[in-house]
């Protein structure tokens, strides 16, 4: 499923705006909007897209490392399919060559391998 369509599954609205203190996005749980700054990449944007979603799917208040933690989780599995990432990881050793053949950031491939690839690792160097 697309983020955006995700994001209408839940109700939530997508807005191109700046978010307070500079980040890349942010979301508000009491009105369902999630703010994306105009001027990401595209994987900035759907890894922050994703990262927010996982906001709204947990219904997140306030801001906590936990809760940041779940979202980053949250966006790492709708970006990577487990069968592209066993492919991916057996193709390539690094984080970076994972991150490409998988149009991720390489950020998104280190949360995936920390927490959902677990049973899947392969050795990559950053």
């Amino acid at each position: 499923m697309e983020l955006e369509d995700y994001a209408y599954a839940l109700g939530v609205q997508i807005v191109s705006e700046r978010p307070f203190r500079g980040a890349w996005g942010d979301y508000c749980n009491s009105t369902l909007t999630i703010r994306l700054r105009p001027d990401l990449g595209p994987l900035q944007r759907e890894y922050t897209l994703g990262h927010e979603l996982g906001h709204a799917y947990h219904e997140h208040f306030g801001c906590h490392q936990r809760m940041e933690w779940d979202a980053d989780v949250f966006a790492a599995t709708m970006l990577i399919r487990r069968s592209e990432w066993s492919q991916a990881t057996q193709a390539h050793d690094t984080v970076g060559a994972v991150a490409t053949d998988l149009g991720v950031l390489p950020k998104v491939v280190r949360i995936y391998h920390e927490h959902i690839g677990r049973d899947q690792r392969h050795s990559m160097v950053a």
